[in-house]
């Protein structure tokens, strides 16, 4: 990783206006500033992520579920008979109307 400031940083001070985040990264490092970007990136791109993730959930995590449960039973052990409670639970509840 400290390879990869020292790249950072002569690339940032080869760019005129990038130059004065050079103490930034050399003081923070630049695990903080790949988070810190990171963040501003997602809160950017919320809008576009947001509603893929949210159908996916709701239409293709449930039949893959149901799947999964069905032909692979024998991966849950012990606790087989519990987590297929939960997912039979949690299905149910899908469908349910909620309580207001």
């Amino acid at each position: 990783m400290a390879i990869l400031t020292v790249v950072v940083i002569v690339l940032l001070a080869a760019h005129p206006e990038l130059r004065l985040m050079i103490p930034l990264v050399d003081s923070l490092g630049l695990d903080l500033l790949l988070v810190l970007m990171s963040a501003q990136i997602l809160d950017l791109c919320r809008a576009q992520v947001m509603p893929l993730l949210y159908w996916l959930h709701r239409n293709l995590l449930p039949p893959l579920a149901r799947k999964f449960n069905r032909w692979f039973p024998f991966f849950y052990g012990a606790e087989g008979q519990f987590v297929t409670a939960r997912i039979a639970l949690y299905l149910h509840s899908r469908k349910a109307p909620l309580a207001a």
